[in-house]
């Protein structure tokens, strides 16, 4: 019964994240109760997802040390300098510009969130349009 509503859920991941953020957004009191549950889920679903990695295929990128080095090049250096570019020529400077650099540091799995807590910047993004 749990494999099928894990099979489910996998189907439907796109959807269920959509509904929880408005669920969360149109009920607040109920995302507030629940909002120490959510870094251990989000630990968990990360967790699982690595455990989808075939070790394999890992090993075998790390036969080509040209390709990885180029990959995290580019995604460690060339697209947060393209972001900070983009943000300073369209007039995002401050939190909002910051937060896009900061987004285009990884991908989903290393997400925005996590790297600010671990980097101690603490403080909400807010709008500067007040």
């Amino acid at each position: 019964m749990i494999r099928q509503a894990l099979e489910w859920s996998g189907r439907r991941g796109s959807l269920l994240l959509a509904v929880g953020i408005f669920a969360g957004l149109l009920t607040p009191p109920l995302a507030a109760a629940l909002r120490d549950v959510v870094t251990p889920v989000v630990f968990l679903l990360m967790t699982l997802v690595l455990l989808r990695v075939d070790p394999a295929q890992v090993l075998g990128y790390l036969r080509r040390p040209v390709l990885v080095a180029a990959l995290l090049g580019w995604l460690l250096l060339v697209c947060p300098v393209l972001a900070w570019a983009v943000a300073r020529l369209t007039g995002l400077d401050g939190p909002l510009g910051a937060a896009l650099v900061i987004m285009a540091t990884g991908c989903a799995a290393t997400s925005s969130p996590p790297s600010r807590g671990w980097w101690g910047w603490t403080g909400k993004c807010r709008s500067s349009s007040r």
